[in-house]
């Protein structure tokens, strides 16, 4: 399969184009950074010491070059491999360095963020925008405090099986921060075609599966103080905390008592405001620590499903191994697309949506 990679410079400018290079592994997830590698030949070493981000237009995505290497063969030529992670580690480089209150819908709250933190004034991530609004309607009570921006929105959106994107627009030259939910592609729903992924159907070969309930946790408490100094304890349980209780202490290091806006005003929190943010924190965490569920394998490129057309990243999709008695609706986590030496190969690993 022939595939353009673009080479842009800081402005996103162009400064050069492949579509011959050696080799290139392009991996995606959903709930973390991707990263690539691409390894070119010689005649691309102008645009690849020039190049801040090469530019995938097969997924509208943008990776940011971090490393740079050179390689020589025994012939005396040269290769340049450039590798990094993709643009959503932009965010990684901004520091949540004073406590914001969300309380409300989550969509509002985290581009309320990304505007105060990575899109205006003097920390604004360059060309960074914010995509149109999706009208979801999920609400929270959290804090963003003491970490990166990226890492609080990876935990947070992570909770209601969400995360976010950069999308690069090449006719705005912008990155577009959007908030994404994976669609539930499993059988039966009408909205969507099922993707399925069989091994008796071929759709998906060398497969791996696995379960484990050991880190699975149901019940949490969580921890801290009253306005009046006394010890104040939130419980938060999910499904099937009965007679299958599993329980966890959960602390509330990183929750402040006091919200600060954009003008450095600070704002005590009644105790039932923080009662709902010790909540939340209970919440995410019994989201993170359940049972544990992985499919992966190497897609059939040949079956006719396509990667971004007929599923995505995010999206519940049906893994199946009947011949094992495997049927499970899985969350689409990871793609890795690797190309070299002719071969196009695409590994996908699901996991509990």
């Amino acid at each position: 399969m022939t595939m353009d990679l673009m080479f842009l410079d800081a402005d996103f400018a162009v400064c050069g184009i492949t579509d011959d290079f050696t080799s290139l592994v392009w991996r995606r997830r959903f709930f973390s950074f991707g990263d690539f590698e691409l390894t070119l030949p010689e005649k691309y070493r102008s645009a690849a010491f020039a190049a801040r981000y090469v530019y995938n237009p097969s997924d509208d995505r943008c990776a940011l070059i971090e490393k740079r290497s050179v390689r020589s063969g025994k012939d005396g030529s040269q290769s340049f491999v450039l590798s990094g992670r993709l643009a959503e580690s932009l965010l990684a480089f901004r520091a949540l360095d004073r406590p914001v209150l969300i309380d409300g819908l989550l969509e509002n709250g985290v581009r309320s963020l990304v505007t105060d933190f990575a899109a205006s004034g003097s920390r604004a991530v360059p060309h960074l925008a914010l995509a149109e609004s999706h009208g979801y309607t999920e609400t929270v009570t959290a804090q963003a405090y003491s970490s990166s921006l990226s890492q609080f929105l990876f935990s947070t959106l992570g909770s209601f099986g969400m995360s976010y994107s950069l999308r690069y627009s090449a006719n705005e030259e912008k990155l577009l921060f959007d908030i994404i939910k994976g669609a539930d592609r499993t059988q039966p729903q009408g909205t969507y075609p099922p993707a399925v992924f069989s091994t008796s159907l071929g759709s998906i070969i060398n497969c791996k599966y696995s379960v484990n309930d050991a880190p699975r946790r149901n019940v949490a408490y969580v921890s801290g103080q009253s306005s009046s100094g006394s010890r104040l304890t939130v419980t938060v349980t999910s499904d099937g905390a009965g007679t299958d209780r599993r329980e966890t202490f959960v602390s509330s290091s990183g929750i402040s008592r006091f919200s600060t806006d954009a003008n450095g005003v600070s704002t005590a929190l009644s105790d039932e405001e923080y009662s709902r943010l010790l909540a939340g924190k209970g919440r995410e965490r019994l989201a993170s620590q359940k049972r544990s569920v992985s499919f992966s394998g190497l897609v059939d490129l040949r079956h006719g499903m396509l990667l971004g057309r007929d599923f995505d990243l995010g999206d519940v999709c049906c893994c199946e191994i009947p011949e094992a008695g495997v049927s499970e609706n899985l969350r689409l986590c990871e793609t890795v697309f690797t190309s070299g030496s002719g071969t196009d190969e695409l590994f996908a690993a699901f996991s509990s949506p």
